[in-house]
């Protein structure tokens, strides 16, 4: 996932019978931040990395991330069609851990259930959010919100839709 310290001009939600804020460009550049991320389908404990660029190199530290978080468990990683994913780096590291992609069909988004945390990030923290003047701070309260699930979350399940509401 992807996401930027500048948000795009316009107003935001606020309050009920009030005047919305108004969301403006700052004056730092528009910095890019990406996001890679695992969530355990059985507890909803999510482990991720934040970088400037998430490629490769990246991708092959998350799985010793997930590796370290599970050294006995047999480890499937759900992921899309990412050209990356497919790397000799990515694909060896993963059958180094003993990990095992699954890959979803192209253009499939609604089968991954992360996709949806990916829009509650975007709702809770990333829309409207007033950090374009520090783009370190937005990193530091987008990794506040995904360390809420670092041991685990039923709400988190049942808003990806593996736990009935």
């Amino acid at each position: 996932m992807s996401n930027y310290s500048q948000q795009n001009e316009g107003l935001k939600y606020g309050p009920v019978g009030r005047q919305p804020p108004f969301v403006s460009h700052g004056v730092a550049e528009n910095k890019m931040t990406r996001i890679g991320a695992v969530m355990d389908g059985m507890t909803g404990q999510v482990i991720y990395l934040q970088a400037d660029k998430f490629g490769k190199l990246a991708m092959a530290q998350l799985y010793r991330l997930i590796r370290q978080h599970y050294p006995e468990r047999k480890v499937f990683v759900v992921q899309d069609n990412c050209s990356f994913h497919y790397s000799d780096n990515v694909l060896a590291t993963a059958a180094e851990l003993d990990i095992i992609p699954v890959y979803l069909p192209t253009y499939a988004s609604w089968l991954n259930p992360i996709e949806k945390l990916w829009r509650w990030l975007k709702a809770d923290v990333l829309r409207g959010h007033e950090f374009a003047h520090d783009p370190q701070l937005l990193r530091q309260v987008v990794a506040q919100f995904l360390d809420q699930f670092a041991d685990g979350s039923s709400a988190l399940l049942r808003y990806v839709g593996l736990l009935p509401t």
